[in-house]
């Protein structure tokens, strides 16, 4: 009986955020296409270019994944950009507030893109482990499957940030602005101005690095750090620093989204 009551309670709990999630899967459809689309040509371009030159295998994994960022940028922002200020604009949520919390609208819209972007990232690696069958054949080295464990997270903390940029900015626009400067200059121009000394784990530009670099079966055994006239240079992190890094990104940028939207006027 107590387990029933469970069970009733669970449901109850997660039925919101579960038609939310459903609703909008829905409603992204198109997008999901789209992009789904974009990502099987960028993966088969990039791939079948990068399989002409004599590489070792992992060579091969490394260069097809180093532009395969901006194609997470662009999916993440698109998807993400609008999850809150288009509740601001049209004003949905005081139609829906008596029917759903807030935080359960969040929730259900933020795990639905997010699965999205995830399958997007998932239809190039897959992609590309098909390209290195082809051309290398049998066995496949297993390091691209870390390398995707590490994309899920760096996919869910960007997408962190994004929600939380779209939980007050006007337009969503603005919120894709700010994510390709900050990506592109804003990070660098960071680490440019704090001592050379201390470890950019706050870039995501150099987070993404442990995605490409990680995939070289040698990978514990690299030179992280290099010295030039005096400058310190960080050239990728450590397992534990990218993994605590983007989970303080998730963590921090997550709750405070939901305080934000949770306690601004629609």
């Amino acid at each position: 009986m107590d387990r029933l009551k469970i069970k009733k309670y669970l449901f109850k709990l997660f039925k919101p955020v579960f038609q939310t999630f459903k609703f909008e899967l829905y409603v992204q459809r198109i997008k999901f296409i789209i992009f789904s689309v974009v990502s099987f040509i960028v993966a088969f371009i990039s791939g079948f270019i990068y399989r002409v030159l004599p590489w070792p295998q992992y060579s091969f994994y490394q260069s097809s994944l180093w532009w395969f960022v901006f194609t997470i940028l662009f999916s993440s922002s698109f998807f993400f950009s609008s999850i809150i200020c288009s509740e601001y604009k049209k004003k949905t949520g005081l139609m829906i507030i008596p029917l759903i919390t807030r935080q359960e609208l969040f929730v259900g819209k933020f795990l639905a893109n997010y699965l999205y972007v995830v399958v997007f990232a998932a239809i190039h690696y897959i992609i590309m482990y098909i390209l290195a069958f082809e051309l290398y054949g049998p066995p496949l080295i297993s390091t691209p499957l870390i390398s995707f464990a590490f994309v899920t997270l760096f996919i869910l903390a960007l997408c962190c940030l994004i929600s939380f940029f779209s939980s007050f900015m006007p337009s969503p626009a603005y919120v894709i602005i700010i994510i390709m400067a900050l990506y592109v200059f804003g990070f660098s121009m960071i680490q440019s101005i704090i001592d050379s000394s201390i470890e950019p784990l706050y870039s995501f530009s150099y987070l993404y690095k442990i995605i490409i670099v990680i995939n070289n079966p040698d990978f514990s055994v690299l030179d992280r750090i290099f010295e030039i006239d005096g400058t310190i240079y960080w050239d990728f992190p450590t397992v534990e620093g990218a993994i605590l890094s983007l989970s303080v990104y998730v963590i921090i940028f997550f709750s405070l989204t939901l305080f934000i939207f949770k306690k601004k006027q629609i």
